[in-house]
């Protein structure tokens, strides 16, 4: 027989008590309730089984977050605790950073490139942060370092437990900094030896297939750097180098660095390199050795155009043009000068910016924070500036932009519209009057600032990046090596 929709007047006191702990108004209600958590529709049931939906429903309430960000803050080590048996989960949490170090705990449970984490490990490591009174847990709470959690940083640690050199319980900290300790901890887990350089612990954050992770490894052992599977071909010589990096950079831009200084060029000619496209990517390394080589020759060009020569040659061999080949795909740097070349790409961008075709390309927004500061009196229109950083969103708004700014940044349309960079101006208002100032590319995958450019690219003045170091604050940026 069907159960009423409504709640008839016979039914007892404690049936409408058990409705309201189910936060139910009605049989309906009811009915739904049971039949979506598994147990019968029906009215009489035992006492039992009552039992048992309040059970269900008990743990189906959660706090308000406001009272579960509170829990989180009360007790940060019995809440990663938590997270590590498997107790709490990503549905649990409030805090961004708990709830990322749950997700990575998922995803490494299940990781098809690296060991799988097995979670007594993560336990143990974080049992014993927290015994030994580490201040690496506060740390990585604290701090963002890099695409992957800071929390995830443990766990990939955990997830390479079978790698570990000495027991982790005759690890204490002997620093008063969080960020020391981390690098003591992973020396005494992975480095036999000596220390590696500081910008090689970014292997425990790197959101890879674990390449760079295994370089730690093979290389905190004392093997040598040129056996690991890098990107490009190493020489001796490129491998003492990437040791000595300026610990500011990443683990990719030092193999770069290391390539550069093997080709006997200097700290300043490597930071320029780095400033390019080329100072992460190694696709098509064969060639662009030719170019980096080209460069290094000619030692008086100004480095502020190695960016836009580059940017000239990759467009001229690698991009399609509207007959779908790109215009010059046997570029080569044979038999050229730095005038000839320069006036090349001073001819590319005269034609990139005055180019008559439709521009219907557009793309959406990164999803980074514009920026808008207010400097100077607004009583005293002659002081009174406004400096304002907004995204470009078309190819339509990036041609503007170049014919302004007498530079290349139209190039840059096909990369923002597959999202592997995106573009932004700097414009200044000051009695009534904008202007553009500069051309910014921040690269999204990192949140990283890679290239600064004014008109004729030129570089920043001292006043523009303090200006620009306001909105990479605000905006949760950083500014790449080379910039």
């Amino acid at each position: 027989m069907p159960v009423p929709d409504t709640v008839p007047q016979h039914l007892d006191r404690q049936t409408l008590e058990h409705f309201r702990f189910l936060s139910v108004s009605s049989v309906k209600q009811y009915r739904q309730w049971c039949v979506s958590h598994g147990f019968s529709p029906g009215l009489n049931k035992h006492r039992t089984a009552r039992e048992e939906e309040l059970r269900v429903a008990s743990s189906l309430r959660k706090p308000p977050a406001h009272e579960l960000r509170r829990q989180e803050d009360r007790r940060p080590c019995e809440t990663l605790l938590a997270i590590c048996l498997g107790k709490l989960t990503v549905d649990d949490l409030v805090r961004p950073s708990y709830r990322d170090f749950a997700k990575a705990i998922s995803l490494t449970m299940c990781s098809k490139t690296e060991p799988t984490l097995v979670r007594a490990s993560i336990t143990q490591l974080v049992q014993h942060l927290v015994e030994s009174r580490s201040r690496v847990l506060d740390w990585l709470i604290s701090n963002d370092l890099g695409s992957m959690s800071s929390l995830g940083i443990l766990v990939r640690v955990a997830q390479y437990h079978a790698h570990w050199l000495r027991p982790l319980a005759q690890w204490k900290p002997r620093s008063h900094s969080g960020r020391r300790q981390l690098r003591s901890l992973l020396s005494h887990l992975f480095v036999k030896y000596e220390d590696l350089p500081e910008f090689f612990d970014a292997a425990w954050g790197a959101n890879d297939d674990g390449s760079q992770r295994r370089w730690f490894i093979h290389v905190g052992l004392g093997n040598n750097l040129r056996h690991c599977d890098l990107p490009i071909d190493y020489t001796k010589r490129m491998a003492h180098h990437f040791m000595m990096a300026p610990r500011q950079l990443t683990i990719l831009q030092a193999i770069r660095y290391g390539q550069v200084m093997g080709f006997g060029g200097q700290p300043r000619d490597a930071m320029a390199i780095l400033g390019s496209r080329l100072g992460e990517n190694f696709e098509q390394n064969d060639f662009w050795e030719t170019v980096v080589r080209w460069l290094l020759q000619h030692p008086m060009l100004d480095r502020s155009q190695w960016g836009p020569i580059i940017d000239f040659i990759h467009f001229q061999r690698f991009v399609s043009g509207a007959d779908e080949h790109p215009a010059q795909p046997n570029f080569s740097m044979k038999g050229r000068t730095p005038e000839s070349l320069l006036a090349q790409v001073d001819r590319w961008h005269a034609r990139l910016n005055s180019s008559n075709r439709v521009q219907v390309q557009s793309w959406p927004s990164s999803g980074m924070d514009e920026f808008r500061f207010v400097e100077g009196d607004v009583s005293h229109p002659s002081s009174h500036k406004v400096w304002t950083i907004r995204e470009l969103l078309s190819a339509q708004a990036l041609f503007a932009e170049g014919r302004t700014l007498k530079h290349c940044v139209a190039s840059y349309a096909s990369s923002c519209a597959h999202r592997r960079t995106s573009i932004w101006t700097m414009e200044m208002e000051s009695c009534s009057q904008v202007t553009k100032l500069l051309t910014l590319e921040v690269r999204p995958g990192d949140r990283a600032l890679v290239q600064i450019r004014g008109k004729l690219n030129r570089l920043a003045t001292e006043k523009e990046m303090s200006v620009i170091g306001r909105w990479v604050a605000a905006a949760g940026l950083r500014v790449a090596s080379g910039v």
